[in-house]
């Protein structure tokens, strides 16, 4: 004779084990809690790389050389022109400029280091 084992039954304990879990991925408010975070933890990484990738801010103090489009070249009062980069400073600082203007250019080192980019531009106040 042969005898065969028959799995026990489930017992209401066993089935405990299909609803979510309090706590679990699948509660709908612990998942919102999960997507705010992340959502925030992104969105601060990327305002803040801008920042980093930034190199130190250089004032050069010169003359206009010639200023065109988005590009200006200014003689340093210690001999070497330096192209400038205008992309990044608003039009109104540079709008009204002309030869032989005197001018503070704040910027950083283009990434290639054969430019300034510029920030800001200020008019200098000494004689022409």
């Amino acid at each position: 004779m042969i005898t065969v084992r028959l799995p026990r039954p489930r017992s209401p304990r066993s089935c405990r084990r299909l609803r979510p879990i309090r706590g679990s991925w699948r509660d709908p408010k612990r998942l919102a809690g999960v997507l705010v975070a992340v959502a925030l933890s992104i969105a601060l990484a990327g305002a803040l790389a801008p920042a980093i990738a930034q190199g130190p801010l250089i004032r050069l103090d010169g003359r206009v050389q010639w200023i065109g489009g988005g590009q200006m070249v200014v003689q340093t009062d210690t001999g070497p022109s330096v192209g400038i980069d205008l992309t990044s400073v608003p039009q109104d600082e540079y709008a009204g400029l002309n030869v032989r203007d005197r001018v503070a250019v704040i910027g950083m080192v283009s990434p290639d280091g054969r430019h300034l980019i510029g920030t800001s531009i200020m008019r200098s106040a000494q004689a022409r």
